[in-house]
């Protein structure tokens, strides 16, 4: 079964499932990085919030020998769990006045985002960009995002200077940020994801030879959802880098989190450039690139340039 026959079986399915209750709709979304999906959204009555489940993934878990049946009943299941049950307010996003206490910044690598940076306030960053963008939360579904467009922003009235100093003061202070060992990152990454006991823990990293001894630190906010931004966060690499007594060199891990390392360290930052691209082209989601840069943050002038 084709992609086309796939998507055709699904919109079935859910026709079925839901009948008159909601219509169900398919398009092409472009996401960071100007990665093209398949996005399935099933429109309740009465509700100006819907859920939207993107087919490729689906898609590929039919590849790797699952059932169309199990994939349609999963979907279902997801869909009717994130369902808004009423309508949500979101007229706010267009007051200045009630989005300057709660409008956050996030980062996107530039050259791949030039279509989308068009379309939304900005300030350029090295070779990023700085996007502003909102929580939006309601007990009926959690949480979400909304990124401000130009639209929205042409009628706050203000420089996108001033929202942008705004941005980073409330980034700080509502998602906060800290610099984790790397070796505890495993550890806690092995204890979520692998459910392994801490004999189990310390035996693997017995088993990765010098693990333990790596100067690395993982800089990301509070929920570990595109904290790259922490790098926009001066105090906070000053702070550490007077730690360290060392500039640092920060690496791109993804949208979600960078990697300090002291230049003290003696790391060859051709090297660890390398080391970024190739992790960057075997291990990151294309919707979660950052760059293939390494940063270096200068401990005497507390300023972040390209290596």
């Amino acid at each position: 079964m084709d992609f086309k026959e796939f998507e055709e079986k699904v919109i079935a399915y859910l026709n079925e499932y839901y009948e008159e209750n909601a219509s169900v709709t398919v398009k092409d979304v472009v996401k960071n990085n100007a990665v093209m999906l398949r996005g399935i959204t099933v429109c309740f009555k009465g509700v100006n919030i819907s859920p939207t489940v993107y087919l490729n993934d689906l898609y590929r878990d039919y590849e790797n020998g699952k059932s169309i049946g199990d994939i349609c009943s999963k979907l279902a299941q997801m869909i009717d769990d994130a369902q808004v049950k009423n309508d949500v307010d979101v007229s706010f996003i267009r007051d200045y006045g009630c989005m300057k206490d709660r409008v956050l910044c996030k980062l996107v690598n530039r050259a791949r985002n030039e279509a989308y940076l068009n379309t939304v306030p900005h300030i350029d960053f090295l070779d990023l960009a700085v996007v502003f963008y909102t929580i939006i939360s309601d007990g009926s579904f959690g949480s979400g995002t909304i990124t401000v467009t130009n639209d929205q922003f042409k009628e706050w009235g203000v420089s996108v200077e001033e929202v942008y100093k705004d941005a980073k003061i409330n980034t700080i202070k509502i998602l906060g940020g800290n610099v984790s060992y790397i070796e505890d990152v495993i550890i806690s990454l092995l204890r979520e994801r692998r459910h392994m006991s801490i004999d189990e823990i310390e035996e693997f990293m017995n088993e990765c030879e010098g693990a333990s001894k790596l100067p690395m630190y993982v800089l990301t906010n509070g929920p570990k959802t595109l904290g790259a931004a922490c790098i926009l966060d001066n105090d906070r690499l000053n702070d550490f880098s007077n730690e360290m007594e060392s500039d640092l060199f920060i690496l791109p891990c993804s949208i979600h989190e960078t990697i300090l390392l002291p230049v003290s360290s003696g790391y060859d930052p051709e090297i660890l450039g390398s080391m970024v691209r190739e992790i960057n082209d075997s291990e990151v989601e294309k919707t979660d690139y950052l760059s293939d840069s390494v940063y270096r943050f200068r401990r005497d002038t507390g300023l972040l340039e390209i290596a």
